[in-house]
């Protein structure tokens, strides 16, 4: 094996699950896999599953999406972009466990799926940033070509 084979397979790291523990508010009840919100009385999932679904939802995100680090998060689309809707959809119902908002302009021909949540808008804040400073995460980078090509699909369809 080479140098290059030799960095190429230390350099992977495949991250099955992301622990939004670090994303809580501090009055939150972090418990063995649940997240309790005290202010919302919402409770979430602790742990993120990293499969090749949320690696697209990621690119999506970074070329259409919006978070604050206060409450909600959203990706807008092409209102004819059905794709990007339906997987914007099934991530944020997942991640949530409820269906998120679905807003259409008639002037802009754009659909907006958003969800309000303090927890996960502030770990797509930042771990992607936000409006001119977007970025892909730094795990992304290190994540099997498989699941880094669903990211590449993701920003492709934004």
């Amino acid at each position: 094996m080479d140098l290059y084979e030799s960095l190429k397979y230390k350099s992977i790291k495949d991250i099955s699950k992301i622990d939004l523990e670090k994303y809580a508010p501090k009055i939150s009840t972090i418990m063995e896999n649940k997240i309790h919100i005290k202010y919302s009385g919402y409770e979430y999932n602790r742990y993120v599953d990293v499969d090749n679904d949320l690696c697209r939802f990621i690119g999506l995100f970074v070329a259409n999406g919006n978070a604050s680090t206060k409450k909600s998060f959203s990706i807008t689309s092409n209102r004819k972009d059905f794709n990007n809707i339906k997987l914007s959809q099934q991530i944020m119902k997942r991640l949530l466990g409820r269906n998120p908002q679905k807003y259409e302009s008639k002037k802009a021909l754009c659909t907006s799926i958003s969800s309000r949540s303090v927890l996960h808008s502030t770990w797509l804040y930042n771990e992607c940033k936000s409006k001119i400073n977007k970025q892909l995460p730094d795990w992304c980078l290190y994540l099997p070509l498989e699941k880094q090509k669903h990211i590449l699909q993701g920003l492709m369809m934004g």
